[in-house]
């Protein structure tokens, strides 16, 4: 399943491609009946030699049907098993996929190695997707250093010939990943997962707005500005998450499951996994907080310990401290609304106001928002 607007373009050559193939096609038929009258003569002369031909006539077909079949890339994410999943259409698919709740803590962007130069040719993930994705053919220079394409965003129609100006976005963003399954993997499923060209909806380029828009978020929270795209983004969401053998939630798959409804449930013809391999919790998951000094705990002094009268004198008065502020008190804050507040609680203890991009649906341009704000603090 390919991105079909990024071949819109070639419509209007396909319509006439299609008028001059009904003109050949009008010779082609009445060729075809002499053909066939001349055949039905002859045919009580030589029967062996006709069964013979259409013998050899379907094992043509047969051989030209299994060259046309698409093998599964040997590029870092992919794998050369062919694994059948189960499901003929998007809702069979989506109820084939695990239900569980999202586990947040502990993610690190760093812990998904990327970009990377899977194939050694001098180009990254991200230039490879750029180049494939180009609506024009691109000239490739030195470093692999790309000009002359043009590209367009599926989720808000954006057109740019500057590559810098697009992101390449993860489908399933590596938050979502990591509060799915991915913290469970090892570090080279998570590297492999982030550089996927195994699957070509796992990786596409979009508007650098477009891809601050949705962050982290699912289906539940967040659908493409164009609406025409929601159905493939739905398609292509779940299949990611069955070739990466990761969980949904239970919002995730009611917001799926409408999806599939509204756009219909057309047989799928994807049906690889990728190879998934458990590993040990990265050391970013246990990241201990600085905030207590054991040295001072062990001091023979009878003082108590000075760590709330220190987070008291961070924070100003009026001000959120997220390392102890209540559920409600955390709602104060622009962006955490009462979805994200749990996840706030769940991911302390935080060092810097920048540990809040752990929470699923702050990213860059929220945190900014949240700092220029100035009710957020750190004790």
């Amino acid at each position: 399943m390919k991105r079909h607007f990024l071949t819109l373009l070639a419509v209007g050559t396909l319509l006439l491609t299609g008028c001059v193939s009904t003109s050949d096609a009008g010779t082609q038929n009445t060729q075809a009946a002499q053909a066939t009258e001349e055949r039905s003569q002859s045919s009580t002369e030589a029967p062996e030699a006709e069964e013979a031909e259409a013998t050899m006539e379907e094992e043509s077909v047969g051989d030209n049907l299994a060259s046309s079949e698409q093998q599964p890339s040997e590029a870092i994410g992919s794998t050369n098993e062919v694994l059948e999943t189960s499901a003929s259409s998007l809702s069979t698919l989506i109820e084939s996929l695990k239900v569980a709740a999202e586990t947040p803590n502990g993610y690190d962007r760093g812990l998904f190695k990327h970009w990377i130069d899977v194939d050694g040719d001098g180009c990254n993930t991200r230039e490879e997707v750029l180049i494939a994705e180009s609506m024009k053919r691109v000239t490739v220079g030195s470093g692999c250093s790309i000009s002359g394409g043009e590209w367009l965003s599926a989720f808000d129609l954006v057109v740019t010939t500057n590559p810098s100006s697009f992101d390449v976005d993860h489908l399933v963003p590596l938050k979502e990943a990591w509060d799915s399954g991915a913290s469970k993997w090892d570090s080279a499923t998570r590297q492999a997962f982030a550089n996927d060209l195994g699957y070509e909806m796992s990786l596409i380029a979009v508007s650098a707005s477009s891809n601050r828009s949705k962050s982290d978020r699912d289906p539940a929270d967040w659908l493409p500005t164009n609406a025409d795209y929601k159905c493939e983004y739905a398609v292509a969401w779940a299949q990611v998450k069955s070739r990466w053998s990761l969980s949904i939630d239970v919002k995730e798959k009611r917001a799926l499951l409408g999806l599939a409804g509204e756009c219909g449930n057309n047989k799928l013809d994807f049906n690889l996994k990728a190879p998934v391999a458990q590993g040990t919790a990265p050391a970013a998951s246990a990241t201990p907080s600085p905030t207590p000094s054991p040295s001072k705990t062990a001091s023979p002094s009878a003082t108590p310990t000075p760590a709330a009268t220190q987070v008291a004198s961070t924070c100003q008065p009026g001000q959120v401290d997220i390392n102890i502020a209540s559920v409600e008190d955390l709602m104060r804050i622009k962006h955490i609304s009462t979805a994200r507040a749990p996840d706030v609680v769940s991911s302390r203890p935080y060092t810097s106001l920048d540990q809040l991009t752990r929470v699923k649906g702050i990213a860059a341009g929220r945190l900014a928002d949240i700092k220029a704000e100035g009710i957020a603090c750190v004790g």
